[in-house]
């Protein structure tokens, strides 16, 4: 099977809650979710990165950087003493925001360091794409709507990550020659002042760290919210890009189901038929049996007692000429209404599979010719 994505291991709210504090649990994802083995930085280290894709890639995550303030303050906001929202969020509010300067907000700082490493202003004005706002909103949705524990857990766990994302990309543009100091500046700042913002969000955590159901709690909020994050990342990761289609929409099922049409017809991708075939199953004796339907994947066969799901067994199809024979397959449903039972055909490579495949066809295509007449007047209509 190829490797479509690369996916991290699942880890467990146990295996999260295993430490004594936060933090452990915030290590134990860390390692988990190894931003270090991002496919996106990754690509960004790769020695045939050109400075120019760079720049596009960034551009999108200045509408994350705006909007990550709004889910800190979510949390503020959740928090009802005063007192232990001054100790533990309320300067980090303020610190994105940029104690009051509109050039001192983080989103402007970002937007300097855009522009430190040759970004068109244009280019970084651009409409937010739906993948990154998807990202920034579901973090927003959820320290709305969740305790202030477990907001600050999932925010948290983003300035926590960010400390290993802002070194590799500051090395990055230092190593690559890819700007001067300004356009280093926002990632050493951040290497060294997330480290703070993590550990007063936890603050918020600890209590409820010593408590087995709330720490559950907390730990799946840390995990949403670095899944969330790792899926920002995915979004900016360079990609061939699906034209849209010019005829595969959704409006010709809507008026095939208003038209009372089947929305999969019973004969899309297989005909029915009536072929003799035999079958085995682990090595036993052969059994007759027919094909009711058939087509390049497999068929549905009846007269012979079904195995059980997922069973492997052999058939045989007369008259299925110039394919491996006898064919592989799996047993993929019980006996119908009619008796017969689905059998997919399992191939071990392609090679085999086109074979069968274009049995399969011919063969179809003779069970639907009738032939008119004989010798050279004869008509062959299909």
């Amino acid at each position: 099977m190829p490797i479509l994505l690369h996916r991290v291991s699942d880890i467990t709210l146990s295996e999260i809650t295993a430490g004594s504090s936060v933090l452990d649990g915030a290590e134990a994802l860390s390692r988990v979710y190894d931003f270090g083995k991002h496919p996106y930085f990754s690509w960004m280290r790769a020695p045939t990165t050109r400075l120019e894709e760079f720049r596009r890639s960034q551009a999108p995550y200045l509408h994350f950087v705006e909007h990550f303030s709004r889910a800190l303050t979510a949390v503020l906001a959740r928090v009802p003493a005063m007192e232990r929202r001054l100790a533990t969020v309320y300067e980090n509010v303020v610190e994105e925001h940029g104690h009051g300067s509109l050039e001192g907000t983080h989103r402007d700082t970002f937007a300097g360091y855009l522009r430190a490493i040759g970004l068109d202003v244009a280019e970084a004005a651009r409409e937010c794409p739906i993948r990154v706002a998807v990202a920034y909103q579901s973090l927003l949705d959820f320290c709305l709507v969740n305790p202030a524990e477990m907001g600050a857990a999932a925010t948290g766990i983003v300035e926590y990550t960010h400390i290993k994302i802002s070194t590799m990309l500051a090395q990055t543009i230092h190593e690559r020659f890819w700007g001067d100091l300004d356009a280093q500046r926002h990632y050493r700042l951040h290497a060294e002042i997330d480290a703070e913002h993590a550990v007063s969000l936890f603050a918020l955590c600890e209590e409820g760290w010593k408590h087995p159901a709330s720490a559950r709690r907390i730990a799946y909020a840390m995990a949403y919210g670095v899944h969330v994050w790792w899926s920002l990342f995915d979004a900016m990761c360079p990609a061939e890009i699906l034209t849209p289609s010019a005829t595969d929409g959704i409006r010709p099922l809507i008026d095939g189901a208003f038209a009372r049409e089947p929305v999969a017809p019973l004969h899309a991708g297989r005909r029915h038929c009536d072929l003799p075939v035999r079958m085995r199953h682990e090595g036993g004796a052969w059994q007759a049996g027919r094909a009711t339907s058939l087509g390049p994947f497999g068929l549905v066969l009846a007269g012979v007692r079904p195995p059980p799901l997922d069973a492997t067994i052999e058939v045989s199809i007369d008259g299925l000429f110039n394919a491996v024979l006898p064919i592989p397959g799996r047993v993929r449903s019980p006996a119908g209404e009619h008796g017969g039972f689905c059998v997919e055909f399992v191939l071990d490579n392609e090679a085999q599979r086109a074979e069968v495949r274009n049995a399969v066809r011919a063969r179809l295509v003779a069970e639907r010719t009738v032939t008119h007449g004989s010798g050279a007047d004869a008509l062959h209509v299909v």
